[in-house]
Protein backbone atom coordinates (compact mmCIF):
# COMPACT_ATOMS: atom_id res chain seq x y z
CA UNK A 1 0.00 0.00 0.00
CA UNK A 2 2.62 2.61 0.77
CA UNK A 3 4.32 1.75 -2.48
CA UNK A 4 1.06 2.79 -4.23
CA UNK A 5 0.56 6.21 -2.64
CA UNK A 6 4.47 6.99 -3.41
CA UNK A 7 3.95 6.25 -7.08
CA UNK A 8 0.89 8.22 -6.89
CA UNK A 9 2.68 11.38 -4.85
CA UNK A 10 5.81 11.25 -7.69
CA UNK A 11 2.85 11.00 -10.40
CA UNK A 12 1.72 14.30 -8.70
CA UNK A 13 4.84 15.86 -8.89
CA UNK A 14 5.66 15.39 -12.17
CA UNK A 15 5.39 18.22 -14.51
CA UNK A 16 4.76 17.10 -17.99
CA UNK A 17 5.50 19.99 -20.67
CA UNK A 18 4.50 19.18 -24.28
CA UNK A 19 7.90 19.14 -26.45
CA UNK A 20 8.41 20.64 -29.65
CA UNK A 21 9.02 18.49 -31.76
CA UNK A 22 12.36 18.94 -31.92
CA UNK A 23 14.06 17.28 -28.80
CA UNK A 24 17.12 19.22 -29.74
CA UNK A 25 15.62 22.68 -29.75
CA UNK A 26 14.08 21.60 -26.65
CA UNK A 27 17.14 20.72 -24.71
CA UNK A 28 18.21 24.35 -25.47
CA UNK A 29 20.06 24.29 -28.78
CA UNK A 30 19.71 27.38 -30.72
CA UNK A 31 17.05 26.75 -33.40
CA UNK A 32 19.87 26.32 -36.57
CA UNK A 33 21.81 23.81 -34.70
CA UNK A 34 18.76 21.90 -33.35
CA UNK A 35 17.55 21.37 -36.74
CA UNK A 36 20.65 20.24 -37.88
CA UNK A 37 20.76 17.84 -35.31
CA UNK A 38 17.31 16.62 -36.01
CA UNK A 39 17.63 16.07 -39.55
CA UNK A 40 20.75 14.37 -38.95
CA UNK A 41 18.81 11.81 -36.42
CA UNK A 42 16.13 11.04 -38.68
CA UNK A 43 18.26 9.89 -41.34
CA UNK A 44 20.72 8.43 -38.77
CA UNK A 45 17.25 6.58 -37.68
CA UNK A 46 16.25 5.20 -41.50
CA UNK A 47 19.57 3.87 -42.12
CA UNK A 48 19.71 1.90 -38.97
CA UNK A 49 15.99 0.67 -39.82
CA UNK A 50 17.19 -0.66 -43.43
CA UNK A 51 20.62 -2.47 -41.44
CA UNK A 52 17.91 -3.91 -38.72
CA UNK A 53 15.69 -5.00 -41.44
CA UNK A 54 18.01 -6.54 -43.53
CA UNK A 55 20.09 -7.83 -40.66
CA UNK A 56 23.08 -7.12 -42.09
CA UNK A 57 26.40 -7.09 -39.68
CA UNK A 58 28.11 -3.77 -39.32
CA UNK A 59 30.70 -4.92 -42.19
CA UNK A 60 27.81 -5.76 -44.63
CA UNK A 61 26.21 -2.61 -43.91
CA UNK A 62 29.22 -0.94 -44.22
CA UNK A 63 30.18 -2.61 -47.58
CA UNK A 64 26.13 -2.19 -49.15
CA UNK A 65 26.36 2.08 -47.71
CA UNK A 66 30.03 2.67 -49.29
CA UNK A 67 31.65 3.72 -45.64
CA UNK A 68 33.69 1.64 -43.47
CA UNK A 69 33.05 -0.74 -40.50
CA UNK A 70 34.07 2.29 -37.78
CA UNK A 71 31.53 4.64 -39.72
CA UNK A 72 28.77 2.07 -38.88
CA UNK A 73 29.50 2.18 -35.57
CA UNK A 74 29.74 5.11 -35.24
CA UNK A 75 26.03 5.81 -36.73
CA UNK A 76 24.92 2.81 -34.56
CA UNK A 77 26.19 4.48 -31.52
CA UNK A 78 24.36 7.94 -32.73
CA UNK A 79 27.71 10.27 -32.85
CA UNK A 80 26.07 13.05 -34.45
CA UNK A 81 28.98 15.00 -34.31
CA UNK A 82 31.22 12.44 -36.17
CA UNK A 83 28.63 13.04 -39.62
CA UNK A 84 27.97 15.44 -41.92
CA UNK A 85 24.26 15.96 -43.22
CA UNK A 86 25.47 15.12 -46.71
CA UNK A 87 27.22 12.34 -45.91
CA UNK A 88 24.12 10.80 -44.14
CA UNK A 89 21.59 11.84 -46.61
CA UNK A 90 24.42 9.86 -49.58
CA UNK A 91 24.07 6.92 -46.84
CA UNK A 92 21.14 6.74 -46.47
CA UNK A 93 20.17 7.16 -50.68
CA UNK A 94 22.89 4.27 -51.04
CA UNK A 95 20.18 2.09 -49.13
CA UNK A 96 17.83 2.75 -52.68
CA UNK A 97 15.80 5.67 -50.79
CA UNK A 98 15.41 8.59 -52.35
CA UNK A 99 15.80 12.11 -50.43
CA UNK A 100 13.47 14.90 -51.53
CA UNK A 101 14.14 18.12 -50.14
CA UNK A 102 11.59 20.69 -49.27
CA UNK A 103 11.38 24.46 -48.64
CA UNK A 104 8.84 25.55 -46.50
CA UNK A 105 10.07 29.60 -46.22
CA UNK A 106 8.65 31.14 -42.71
CA UNK A 107 8.06 34.68 -42.71
CA UNK A 108 7.97 35.32 -39.05
CA UNK A 109 11.73 33.82 -38.90
CA UNK A 110 12.49 35.80 -41.67
CA UNK A 111 11.19 39.05 -40.32
CA UNK A 112 12.73 38.25 -36.96
CA UNK A 113 16.14 37.83 -39.11
CA UNK A 114 16.17 41.22 -40.76
CA UNK A 115 14.84 42.93 -37.87
CA UNK A 116 18.50 41.81 -36.24
CA UNK A 117 20.18 42.80 -39.63
CA UNK A 118 18.96 46.40 -39.82
CA UNK A 119 18.28 46.95 -35.88
CA UNK A 120 14.68 47.74 -36.27
CA UNK A 121 11.41 45.65 -35.62
CA UNK A 122 9.38 44.29 -38.30
CA UNK A 123 5.99 44.14 -38.20
CA UNK A 124 4.08 41.62 -40.71
CA UNK A 125 3.52 43.32 -44.16
CA UNK A 126 0.15 43.35 -45.25
CA UNK A 127 -0.79 40.80 -47.35
CA UNK A 128 2.15 38.41 -45.78
CA UNK A 129 0.55 35.40 -45.68
CA UNK A 130 -0.36 35.32 -49.62
CA UNK A 131 2.04 34.03 -51.95
CA UNK A 132 2.58 36.93 -54.53
CA UNK A 133 4.64 35.43 -57.45
CA UNK A 134 4.53 32.10 -57.84
CA UNK A 135 7.82 30.47 -57.75
CA UNK A 136 8.01 29.65 -60.97
CA UNK A 137 7.91 33.15 -61.96
CA UNK A 138 10.53 34.33 -59.17
CA UNK A 139 12.83 31.23 -60.57
CA UNK A 140 12.38 32.29 -64.34
CA UNK A 141 13.48 36.28 -62.88
CA UNK A 142 16.60 34.94 -61.13
CA UNK A 143 17.25 33.43 -64.26
CA UNK A 144 17.03 36.12 -66.71
CA UNK A 145 18.31 38.84 -64.27
CA UNK A 146 21.29 36.11 -64.24
CA UNK A 147 21.50 35.73 -68.30
CA UNK A 148 21.79 39.53 -68.17
CA UNK A 149 24.42 39.55 -66.13
CA UNK A 150 26.21 36.91 -67.53
CA UNK A 151 29.69 37.12 -69.40
CA UNK A 152 29.64 34.37 -71.56
CA UNK A 153 26.18 36.57 -72.95
CA UNK A 154 25.07 32.57 -73.29
CA UNK A 155 22.02 33.12 -70.89
CA UNK A 156 21.08 36.32 -72.43
CA UNK A 157 21.09 34.98 -75.67
CA UNK A 158 19.06 32.10 -74.91
CA UNK A 159 16.41 34.60 -72.74
CA UNK A 160 15.91 36.70 -76.15
CA UNK A 161 15.30 33.64 -78.30
CA UNK A 162 12.51 32.50 -75.73
CA UNK A 163 11.25 36.51 -75.43
CA UNK A 164 11.18 37.17 -79.57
Amino acid sequence: MTQVLQRRQATQELKITRGSGNVFADLGFDDREATELQRKSELMVKIEEFIERNQLTQKRAADALGVSQPRISDLVNARLSRFSLDELVRMYEATGATVQIKLVPNPVRERTLLGAIFGVDLQAPAGAHKTGQSMHKRVASRAGRFAETSSSGHGAKAMNRRKG
